[in-house]
């Protein structure tokens, strides 16, 4: 009798021994990239004491809770188990996708921006490359002429950061810039060019046509002149034009 209790001393001396080495495993968090340390099918991993993992079944491409149990049998075959919880967590960055309406060029119309992903996230925007703030939803509209960097990023439910993505909006609804009921001096009224004489200023291109055709003889004469940019924004305005 004193025999089987000393032997049943120096199981529960073992069992607190095994517990000992195993602390460390509990409530613990695996990357998806490091869980391969544990590995992904049934694990058994004994020690002289008997101790050994069963039924761990963890999977390092799933992210979620596992359940890993330790087994200690002793030489008269006396069993004791526990269970410890074992996290696989995402450490991935998440992609983003962006569908710009104007593909980054200018033009004349709103853009849209929709922005989407490989997984559930929240996005960012910034307009300065600088200061973020959070999106409520993965649209973008822009109405106003503009042309800005806008840069995005996306954060993940288990706080992984993406790359930061820019894409451009450049937005011109404005007629070229011009001042009205200029006054130009011309030796030949049919010949001259209106861009040599008038000035204006648009970021997309200055264009000009006069809508009347007038006689080529001295005097003075008052043109309606067209100024437009390359998108189609355009103007009207008078020019007088003296022919000597």
């Amino acid at each position: 009798m004193q025999q089987k209790r000393m032997l049943h001393s120096f199981v529960v001396l073992v069992f607190l021994f095994v517990l000992t080495l195993i602390a460390g495993w509990s409530d613990t968090d695996i990357a998806k990239t490091n869980a391969q340390e544990i590995g992904t099918d049934e694990i058994e991993d004994e020690t002289e004491e008997g101790t050994e993992v069963i039924n761990s079944n963890i999977d390092i491409n799933e992210v979620g809770l596992y359940y890993v149990t330790f087994s200690t049998v002793d030489s008269l075959g006396y069993e004791t188990t526990i269970t410890k919880e074992v996290s696989v967590i995402d450490t991935t960055k998440p992609i983003v996708e962006i569908n710009n309406s104007s593909d980054s060029l200018w033009t004349n119309e709103d853009v849209n921006i929709t922005l989407s992903s490989n997984e559930d996230v929240t996005y960012y925007v910034s307009y300065d490359q600088e200061n973020y703030e959070k999106l409520e939803s993965n649209t973008l509209d822009f109405y106003e002429s503009t042309e800005t960097i806008v840069s995005i990023v996306a954060v993940d439910n288990y706080n992984n950061v993406s790359d930061v993505y820019e894409t451009y909006v450049r937005i011109d609804k404005d007629a070229p810039t011009v001042e009205d009921n200029q006054t130009i001096e011309v030796e030949d009224l049919e010949n001259f060019e209106l861009t040599d004489y008038i000035e204006a200023s648009d970021i997309n291109g200055v264009n000009m046509t006069r809508g009347e055709t007038v006689e080529n003889v001295d005097g003075s004469y008052t043109l309606n002149v067209n100024v437009f940019d390359n998108l189609g924004n355009s103007t009207n305005i008078n020019v007088i034009v003296n022919v000597n």
